[in-house]
């Protein structure tokens, strides 16, 4: 038995052993406190991203999820857990399960997409050349290198950038940097 059971004995009760059944008397419940979510952050990130979920009732955390997607975790204490994007978690609210109940955030977690790189061209060219770089998840680029040079560059959308090559820049890797990734 978890929680505080509260009942009402008869008056002409006496002495001995009480004893409660659940399965016959529907009004005798658990008051076992069911946990809550209050808050998460970082509230957006990619795969791999550490969040920090805080709330009450949490130390007997037996699953966490990012919008369905199960992850990872970590119980710090009965307020505090941490838990890992999961690869393949899309945007949307994170819950976490107890014995006592599933708490789910009134907000969503964000997940932002790590960009990938399909193709770049010309594949050389000198200082100054324009090379067009297509792939997904580019519209939120903060960074492009020439084996990192870091370069001037233009999101024309989410599948594709122009770069310049920049002074110094040597033969190498092209990279594009997001907040994903």
């Amino acid at each position: 038995v978890t929680g505080v059971q509260t009942c009402a004995l008869p008056i002409f009760a006496s002495n001995g052993e009480l004893s409660i059944d659940r399965a016959t008397d529907p009004a005798i419940a658990d008051t076992a406190p069911s946990p809550t979510v209050a808050s998460f952050a970082p509230t957006s990130g990619s795969a791999g991203t550490s969040v920090t979920l805080t709330g009450t009732n949490l130390s007997g955390a037996t699953a966490v999820a990012f919008n369905g997607t199960a992850a990872a975790f970590t119980v710090a204490s009965a307020t505090q857990l941490t838990a890992t994007v999961p690869a393949g978690a899309t945007s949307g609210p994170l819950s976490v399960a107890t014995p006592d109940g599933t708490a789910t955030s009134t907000t969503s977690f964000t997940v932002v997409q790590a960009p990938t790189v399909a193709s770049f061209a010309p594949t050389s060219g000198a200082v100054g050349t324009s090379v067009t770089v297509t792939g997904t998840s580019l519209a939120g680029a903060t960074a492009v290198r020439f084996n990192g040079t870091a370069a001037a560059y233009t999101v024309a959308s989410e599948t594709q950038l122009t770069a310049t090559v920049p002074a110094g820049a040597t033969s190498g890797p092209l990279s594009v940097t997001t907040p994903g990734g």
